[in-house]
């Protein structure tokens, strides 16, 4: 029964949180003021830069991991088995299949055009 109580007393903060913000104080609502303060605040920029530096270290990271996976792998299997390279071979039998069928498309429809205006004239 208390946690219904704890739920519907944190609805009816949040809801007058809400309201408090919609309040405008000048051109603006205090909901956007808030917003651009703490866009602009110096510890927004701190954590934007702690942010962008895991990413780039967690990056180089998994990229060298990889890169010592598929060289240890690849040293007891063959190319065909190793991730990332499995489909190549089909990969290359599509693309090529795609070409000629378009090759073959686009010189039917200009032999058709062809055609055409000779007939016309």
């Amino acid at each position: 029964m208390g946690d219904i109580f704890f739920v519907l007393r944190m609805a009816v903060y949040t809801t007058l949180i809400i309201l408090v913000m919609q309040i405008k104080v000048g051109p603006t609502t205090l909901e956007e003021k808030v917003t651009d303060w703490t866009h602009r605040s110096e510890f927004s920029m701190v954590v934007r830069e702690v942010a962008e530096g895991a990413v780039s270290f967690l990056g180089i990271g998994y990229n060298r991991a990889v890169q010592n996976i598929n060289s240890s792998f690849s040293k007891y299997h063959s190319s065909d088995q190793i991730p990332g390279q499995r489909l190549k071979k089909k990969m290359e039998k599509v693309k090529t299949f795609f070409k000629e069928t378009f090759d073959d498309s686009k010189k039917s429809v200009e032999e058709s055009t062809e055609e055409f205006l000779d007939s016309e004239e």
